[in-house]
């Protein structure tokens, strides 16, 4: 059941709902509960929405600017960044 859980949640980026691991797994909600928080102990990285479980194993987000400015426009670029 356990990797069920798991291969569910992989498959997609969208909360699922108890309900549905419930009807999958063919086990009551409670079932699901116990599981998730046996999974959470084992270190996966499950968060419980309002909408259901989705797990959080993305890679975060980077971005890298390469930017040229004049003597003029640096400072004030340089703050720009700083206030954000």
């Amino acid at each position: 059941r356990k990797k069920i859980i798991i291969d569910e949640l992989q498959k997609t980026d969208k909360p699922i709902t108890c309900k549905m691991l419930a009807k999958i797994c063919d086990v009551s909600r409670q079932v699901i509960v116990q599981d998730v928080a046996l999974l959470r102990a084992e270190g996966n990285d499950i968060i419980s929405t309002n909408n259901g479980y989705i797990l959080n194993n993305r890679i975060p987000a980077t971005a890298v600017f390469k930017v040229c400015h004049s003597k003029d426009s640096m400072a004030d670029e340089l703050l720009t960044i700083v206030d954000l």
